[in-house]
């Protein structure tokens, strides 16, 4: 969960969050874990908190309030 602190309330429903990274092979809308990991066939990705999955590098698919 993310929580926005110190913020206008009047903005709240104004953030938008873009993720972005290096997409696991195979696995689009999944980041890939880092090559000197040692891991295989595993991939990190994030859900709002209804299940919906985010997309990564996808500012059109950019998740605008949770």
């Amino acid at each position: 969960m993310f929580e926005l602190t110190d913020c206008d309330s009047a903005l709240s429903n104004g953030v938008q969050v873009t993720f972005t990274g290096t997409e696991a092979t195979g696995m689009r809308g999944i980041l890939a874990i880092d090559s000197h990991s040692g891991a295989s066939g595993i991939g990190i990705g994030i859900e709002t908190l209804s299940g919906v999955p985010v997309g990564m590098n996808d500012e059109e698919g950019r998740y605008s309030r949770w």
